[in-house]
């Protein structure tokens, strides 16, 4: 099929671990050992500062815009396009440069999703921003970000391929933050603010 080579292209784009980097490079410490452990703009906050999290999420997010923008160059059947947006979000989350271990792949999927669509993206900010605000947990704010992805992409009438992606970009989200869940149900999820080392946290 044409275009074919996008899908390697975007896992491999996608796998650029800019958390790590912007971490090693602002503070010199490697954000894996810190926090939550997770390598997304959140902990980064946590380890790095705001200029860093503002950094490492705007780079995340133009790895799914950059993806998005080739695909739609390269690739003509909707079937491949689906595959190779999907993998920017999966090189992300399983990073070939980090033994296929990464991050949750919100800001990379809010990246794709401004693409496709600055509508989506604009409401699914908000969606996020608000639950953010009141809560002060952004796994919070990713999730309804995420639940409301795919009802904002049928509601502004896009393809039926924009749909289908949606649902599993969505879906994507909701099990990689499994954990937060968890402990969002137990009243043991951290908000916004402060860091310990991997190694002090109970």
């Amino acid at each position: 099929m044409e275009g074919w080579w996008m899908v390697p292209l975007n896992y491999l784009f996608g796998s650029i671990p800019f958390g790590v980097l912007i971490g090693w490079f602002m503070r010199g410490v490697d954000i894996r050992q810190y926090g939550s452990g997770n390598i997304g703009a959140t902990n980064v906050a946590r380890v790095a500062g705001p200029l860093a999290a503002v950094s490492s999420g705007v780079a995340d997010a133009l790895k799914g815009l950059g993806g998005v923008y080739l695909a739609n160059q390269a690739v003509s059947s909707s079937f491949l396009w689906f595959i190779a947006i999907f993998a920017i979000i999966a090189g992300h989350n399983w990073s070939v440069f980090l033994r296929f271990k990464g991050g949750k792949g919100v800001a990379t999927t809010f990246g794709i999703v401004f693409a496709l669509s600055w509508q989506v993206g604009i409401l699914c900010f908000l969606s996020w921003f608000g639950m953010v605000a009141f809560f002060r947990y952004s796994s919070l704010g990713s999730l309804t970000a995420a639940a409301a992805l795919p009802v904002f992409l049928f509601l502004l009438g896009h393809p039926p391929h924009y749909i289908w992606w949606g649902i599993l970009a969505a879906a994507l989200v909701f099990w990689r933050h499994k954990e937060n869940i968890y402990r969002l149900y137990t009243g043991k999820e951290r908000k916004i603010g402060g860091f310990k080392k991997r190694s002090e946290r109970t």
